[in-house]
């Protein structure tokens, strides 16, 4: 009974391991529920069908059907509080892991619907031949020095994110304007990019609905955000480390926006018409003086704040 119990603890333990290795592989990346459960199901069938087994016949030959059945129960024990540390982990760490690593939405990309741009660092060689415009819906040109967009990017139809971080020479008047099918686009990404506006021509982006325009110092808040309400679409708002002294009134006339995130800014308080977002779910605001006293201004029982690190 002894080797039973044995081989029923060396079971939970190996897939409560596996689901934690899961867990952690999953955090800071893409992925999302179904990968998930693939890797669960893989792992399971896999301890069902050959670790159970050897270790049962190993520490029990004799009564190898028995211990197996005891082993199986360990098995699925250990799937069990696996499955429960995965939710409840990602109850709590969800917002951690959404810092980390904004792109992690199943929604947002996989792996039939996306290719890169090639770039070669050493050559500054930058390679545009593998784009696929009937398959490409993702594309990251970070930190490519680039001037306008490439005509070959502009031309995918169904560009649905562009990232174009860390390009502070690009003309975006010129490459926004440039893109063929401006109304695919739901995510844009203008990270670090040493703006001192934001063109008109963004609002061709009608169905944007994610934008990150965080590291801009240069920006001015009140502009930024009155030109950024007339996109009615857009849900979430990155303006992290703008160095933003306050948060202009009209951010209230942003009626889809469900996260402002707004870390590394000075704004020592809020306006009343942060009260007037109603599908406002998240803000994140520490690193901020009003990070302090938020309750004073904002409707906590509505949004949830993110105060602390």
């Amino acid at each position: 009974m002894k080797k039973t119990t044995l081989s029923i603890l060396i079971n939970f333990l190996i897939y409560l391991t596996y689901y934690c290795v899961i867990f952690f592989r999953l955090w800071g990346e893409s992925g999302g529920d179904l990968g998930i459960m693939l890797f669960s199901l893989i792992g399971l069938i896999a301890q069902l069908l050959i670790v159970a087994p050897i270790i049962s016949f190993l520490l029990e030959r004799e009564k190898f059907l028995k211990t197996y059945l005891f082993g199986t129960a360990g098995v699925f024990s250990g799937a069990l509080a696996g499955f429960l540390i995965l939710q409840i982990g990602y109850q709590v760490l969800n917002n951690q892991f959404l810092e980390r690593n904004p792109y992690a939405n199943s929604n947002y990309a996989s792996s039939d619907s996306t290719e890169y741009v090639k770039h070669d660092i050493d050559s500054n060689v930058k390679d545009f031949s593998n784009v696929n415009e009937r398959k490409i819906r993702r594309v990251s040109l970070n930190d490519l020095g680039l001037k306008v967009i490439p005509i070959e990017i502009a031309n995918i139809d169904n560009l649905e994110d562009l990232s174009l971080s860390v390009n502070p020479e690009i003309d975006l008047q010129i490459s926004f304007s440039m893109i063929e099918n401006p109304s695919a686009l739901k995510h844009l990404s203008l990270v670090n990019s040493n703006l001192y506006s934001l063109p008109k021509e963004l609002l061709l982006f009608t169905n944007l609905e994610r934008l990150y325009i965080g590291g801009n110092p240069n920006l001015d808040p009140k502009e930024t955000i009155e030109l950024l309400q007339e996109l009615v679409n857009l849900k979430e708002l990155w303006i992290q480390g703008n160095e933003w002294e306050s948060l202009p009134k009209s951010i209230g006339n942003f009626k889809s926006l469900n996260l402002l995130y707004a870390k590394r800014n000075n704004f020592s308080e809020l306006p009343e018409t942060i009260n007037n977002l109603d599908s406002l779910k998240k803000i994140f605001i520490y690193d901020n003086p009003v990070a302090k006293n938020y309750m004073e201004f904002i409707d906590t029982t509505k949004v949830k704040v993110f105060a602390d690190r």
